[in-house]
């Protein structure tokens, strides 16, 4: 298995988006021995999307959370 891949599955079962998106943007398709590898990666990083779309919706909710007690606090 490629270092890539080990990493990106660390990365992704412990939330860590910041390493995640490094690891996208460092993506190597030659780092990997054969095609399933690249197929698990391409899986995992369909898997990444997913959590990093779920981060998002999140942080905007509490964001819309954060503007309305602001209006309520004035």
């Amino acid at each position: 298995m490629s270092d890539w891949l080990k990493s990106f599955k660390i990365a992704y079962v412990n939330d860590d988006t910041e390493l995640l998106l490094d690891l996208v943007e460092n993506f190597d398709e030659n780092s990997f021995k054969n095609l399933e590898e690249k197929q698990e990666a391409a899986s995992l990083i369909s898997h990444a999307i997913e959590l990093l779309n779920k981060k998002q919706a999140q942080i905007q909710n509490e964001i819309k959370k954060l503007q309305s007690a602001k209006k309520y606090a004035l």
